[in-house]
């Protein structure tokens, strides 16, 4: 909404709700130092701290994937 405000009536709003989010974000327990500090300069929180729900995916051992592989393919290997 603000961007439409800013675009219509030529006020920075846009750039007011960034800075605040900013500082809220920067404010935040979970943000460290210098990312505090960077997002105060002016830096967005997506560029500082990347995605928040980020999960990354297990991880099979070698051998569990080898299992895996001979019995879809019937095949087994050395």
């Amino acid at each position: 909404m603000a961007k439409v405000v800013t675009g219509t009536t030529n006020l920075p709003l846009d750039r007011l709700y960034s800075k605040v989010n900013n500082l809220s974000a920067a404010m935040d327990e979970e943000t460290e130092t210098w990312q505090s500090i960077a997002m105060i300069l002016g830096w967005p929180e997506w560029q500082i701290k990347g995605r928040k729900n980020y999960v990354e995916a297990p991880k099979a051992s070698k051998e569990q994937t080898k299992k895996d592989l001979e019995k879809k393919l019937g095949v087994r290997f050395l």
